[in-house]
């Protein structure tokens, strides 16, 4: 086992290691290739399936950054919009929380299962 002298060296290292894999940025020509993904659940679980009908409001300090990252997600084709009739395969909430040193915001997605 190889001795690490620091964090920040072996951060350091591992970036320079794996700069397609450890990035800050999504891409179009980055996305990872194979089979759709699904998510299951464990047997046994009651889980009855639900659609998120109202969106979840952007807070006022995170609109402008919100509104970059969306755009610029779309344009690299990450993610696109549905009309309002449109109904997609994953209806888990999202939203923004913010970067650890406050610097930009990252969407996350809700995966909690809803058990009744």
């Amino acid at each position: 086992m190889r001795k690490v002298e620091s964090a920040d060296g072996l951060r350091e290292e591992l970036l320079g290691n794996f700069p397609d894999v450890l990035s800050n940025f999504l891409s179009k020509d980055l996305r990872v290739k194979g089979d759709q993904m699904s998510i299951r659940f464990k047997e046994g679980v009651s889980f009855l399936p639900f659609r998120v009908t109202r969106c979840r409001q952007v807070p006022l300090h995170m609109k402008d950054e919100a509104d970059a990252l969306l755009a610029d997600l779309e344009q690299k084709g990450v993610l696109c919009w549905l009309e309002c009739d449109e109904t997609t395969e994953n209806p888990f909430p999202k939203h923004f929380v913010p970067k650890p040193g406050g610097k930009g915001v990252r969407l996350v997605t809700d995966y909690t299962p809803h058990l009744y």
